[in-house]
């Protein structure tokens, strides 16, 4: 592999040794890094940026799976040779460390450590799909919607707001939701002087409303 400089933090050590075998690749951002329904041969620890993980129909609609951030592994739902369940892209710039499942399986034979990450990272994802289906039948859109922006919101400057730009269709695919609904909610929010939308980035500027 190439010179690597310092792995991040959130590393851990076993994981820091598998990609010290593994070959760095850079991408852009909006680079597509696994495309759903290929078949799988490695997977990815990313060590700086982040990307998102997404589905999509065949009508071109999208369901987003959360972002993840350095010290993170993906694309390992392929390891027993079926195909990628997931789309994969760069949302900043990324680093990342590919492992091919060869060398990765000689590795998980050797250290047991491997396989406690894995599989942590398995039970996290599965965690992760539970509660994901879970809202999607349980809670209006709107409820979502509110959610995420408490979830994900930032204090910056003493107020409350996303940390990123972010589009109404990137936000409808997060939540689950048409990019028309996003939007009503949107205006809604705005005309209530609830939030501030600036060049695409999210400011709350009082609690959100229970109700829609």
């Amino acid at each position: 592999m190439n010179e690597l400089e310092p792995l991040p933090p959130e590393v851990p050590g076993a994981l820091a040794v598998l990609v010290k075998d593994g070959t760095l690749r850079r991408y852009k951002k909006h680079t597509l890094i696994i495309s759903e329904g290929d078949l799988g041969a490695s997977l990815f620890i990313l060590l700086d940026g982040a990307v998102r993980i997404y589905s999509q129909d065949e009508h071109g609609r999208e369901l987003d799976f959360g972002l993840l951030e350095p010290g993170t592994i993906f694309g390992e739902m392929a390891l027993e040779g079926g195909t990628r369940t997931a789309s994969v892209e760069a949302v900043s710039q990324c680093l990342c460390a590919e492992v091919p499942y060869a060398l990765l399986k000689r590795r998980l034979a050797e250290n047991p450590d491997f396989a406690f990450i894995l599989i942590s990272t398995l039970i996290g994802r599965s965690r992760s799909a539970t509660e994901s289906a879970k809202n999607m039948a349980l809670k209006t859109v709107y409820q979502r919607f509110i959610e995420f922006l408490e979830r994900e919101s930032i204090q910056e400057n003493g107020v409350r707001l996303l940390p990123r730009k972010m589009s109404q269709q990137e936000l409808a695919n997060i939540v689950g939701a048409s990019r028309d609904m996003i939007s009503k909610i949107l205006k809604d929010l705005a005309i209530g002087k609830y939030i501030q939308i600036d060049d695409k980035r999210i400011t709350i500027l009082k609690s959100l409303p229970n109700r829609w």
